[in-house]
């Protein structure tokens, strides 16, 4: 359906090993929630932690809780709100709360993200036309997208390096390899840059191809959000943009390989909500030197 999150589904990169799992609340998470919130001890607090936690046959709101070695690390309250000009039902992020001192094992950011990908999830799960509430984009706010000519290859290497870390620390030698090099083959680069300026905050980088096998395709060879900037819809973005340039094009289909793991499965999660399938195997083979 293409729901746009706040800031992403993203559909970028899962949490690595070690993330906290989120779930539905359950009736018993309420002096885990107080804890969270910082008075175990306080009968205020606790009021409130059993207050968030819907009862049985309530409809229309659900608390979602993240859960890190069995205490509550995290939670997101939604509540589905139907308006007459809305074809669905908005899940309105009510409140998203992280635990401010988490575990050394499981960093903030993280557990925001996992909240975040899990209320992209339920708000699907149910329909909802849109999401909506404080840090939520609705509709007509998505990430604006535009091509990097030569001259500004420079803004995508900090987003390029978190993808491919192997890259040498010489910008120089990077942006001439882009220029020089791939730009002859055809890549082009499109991103996300931040409203003030400065290094691109998720970019694609994509090559028309023309083959026996599939035809003429957009190849994508590189999709990245850098990770301060994941969750905010950015990867979703650039993979509409890629389609509309695909189409402008008059071409067959959009491909791109994605490896395996752990840290990849939110990406495939992305990709096949977005309408990709998994069409084949990619073998590889390192050369030996002679």
């Amino acid at each position: 359906m293409g729901l746009t999150p706040p800031f992403g589904t993203d559909d970028d990169l899962e949490p690595p090993v070690g993330a906290p799992t989120v779930r539905a609340a359950r009736v018993d998470d309420g002096p885990r929630l107080a804890r969270l919130l910082g008075g175990a001890d306080d009968p205020a607090t606790i009021d409130r932690a059993l207050s968030l936690v819907p009862d049985a046959d309530e409809v229309g709101r659900v608390l979602l809780v993240a859960e890190f070695g069995g205490e509550v690390v995290g939670f997101a309250t939604l509540v589905w709100i139907h308006q007459l000009q809305l074809a669905g039902p908005e899940a309105h992020v009510a409140e998203l709360v992280v635990a401010p001192g988490p575990t050394a094992a499981v960093a903030a950011g993280t557990v925001e993200r996992a909240l975040r990908n899990a209320v992209v999830d339920q708000a699907e799960l149910v329909g909802a036309a849109r999401i909506g509430g404080p840090g939520w984009l609705v509709p007509g706010t998505r990430p604006v997208v535009r091509e990097l000519p030569v001259g500004e290859t420079v803004l995508a290497l900090p987003a390029l390096r978190e993808l491919r870390p192997h890259l040498p620390e010489d910008d120089d030698a990077v942006v001439a390899r882009i220029d020089q090099v791939q730009r002859g083959q055809g890549y082009r680069l499109l991103a996300v840059l931040p409203e003030g300026g400065g290094p691109a905050l998720a970019v694609a980088g994509f090559r028309q191809v023309s083959n026996l096998a599939w035809g003429d395709i957009l190849y994508v060879d590189d999709l990245v959000t850098r990770d301060a900037a994941r969750g905010r819809g950015l990867a979703a973005a650039l993979l509409v943009a890629i389609d509309d340039e695909a189409h402008r094009l008059r071409l067959q289909a959009v491909h791109l390989d994605s490896g395996h793991g752990v840290d990849r499965a939110a990406a495939h999660r992305s990709y096949l909500r977005h309408g990709y399938r998994i069409s084949s195997h990619h073998l590889s083979r390192e050369l030996p030197e002679r």
